[in-house]
């Protein structure tokens, strides 16, 4: 069992490792947590890219950060084998403050050519964004998935 201390590790000036282990199934926030913390090297890199995301839009909210192999096959969170999320690569997040909308953000990273990145997905109909480091792999993918008949689709979007 992680410590207070652990727990609340930052990883950058305002990100702590809590941040990015979070989850929405109880019974897995203490597994994840330590698997989070074995993790720690990779998740200050995700940490830096989610700080600059931070200073670019202002407060963000991560649903979703690294993920336990356990958490990450659970079927209710929807994932699959390829996922960032495991490797500490990936986060899915949300904007704070009123205004400001996913697609916006979305908008915005597609056009910034000097923001190097994976993959951003913006989950239209659901309200987040699911982003990857780039690490060698697929380097600015942007797509936009939506809610058809209660199943996602994804669109590729060209890249400004």
């Amino acid at each position: 069992m992680l410590n207070p201390q652990q727990l609340l590790l930052k990883l950058t000036k305002n990100v702590t490792l809590n941040q990015l282990c979070v989850t929405n199934y109880p019974e897995y926030r203490s597994v994840n947590l330590e698997y989070g913390y074995s993790m720690r090297i990779e998740l200050k890199k995700t940490a830096i890219m989610f700080e600059y995301l931070c200073e670019m839009f202002g407060p963000l909210l991560v649903t979703s950060g690294i993920r336990c192999s356990a958490l990450n096959e659970d079927k209710r969170v929807g994932s699959n084998s390829k996922s960032a999320h495991p490797r500490g690569e990936a986060l899915d997040f949300k904007p704070i403050l009123e205004g400001i909308t996913v697609m916006q953000i979305f908008e915005q990273l597609r056009k910034n050519k000097d923001f190097l990145v994976g993959q951003v997905i913006v989950y239209a109909d659901e309200g987040f964004i699911h982003i990857s480091r780039f690490v060698g792999r697929s380097k600015r993918d942007f797509r936009i998935c939506r809610l058809v008949d209660g199943k996602r689709t994804y669109e590729k979007i060209t890249v400004a």
